[in-house]
């Protein structure tokens, strides 16, 4: 794999965990999942830690450095 595909894959593997993250949050927010507090907590914990490498990815990408 080259180098500059490893920003690819960075970006793509952030960008399905915020969407399942978002899905997850809106099932349950909406009262079709009953979901435990502590899935609720680490869902929120895995949207905080993917959005800022998804934001530095995205910047990398668009610069073209990667």
């Amino acid at each position: 794999m080259k180098k500059k595909d490893g920003n690819l894959v960075w970006w793509g593997i952030s960008l399905i965990v915020l969407g399942v993250c978002g899905l997850v949050s809106v099932c349950g927010g909406a009262g079709w999942l009953a979901l435990p507090d502590w899935l609720v907590r680490v869902v929120g914990i895995l949207c905080l830690l993917c959005l800022p490498v998804l934001a530095y990815t995205t910047v990398r990408k668009l610069k073209g450095k990667g």
